[in-house]
């Protein structure tokens, strides 16, 4: 898995991934695109449930 480094400027967090092959660094990324790129990494699928299916369910158990 990449590490990445947090970067503060002004406050504001940013995240760069550091290459120790390479000894550098990637693009800077905020914290919701660092977020959202690992989110594309590690989910396999997504699985929609409606809420009607979820009661309906549920009164199934009851």
């Amino acid at each position: 898995m990449a590490k990445y480094h947090r970067i503060i400027i002004d406050g504001v967090p940013y995240y760069r991934e550091y290459s120790y092959g390479l000894d550098g660094y990637g693009e800077m990324l905020s914290e919701d695109e660092l977020v959202q790129q690992l989110l594309e990494e590690v989910v396999d699928e997504e699985i929609e449930i409606s809420q009607r299916e979820i009661e309906a369910a549920l009164r199934r158990i009851v």
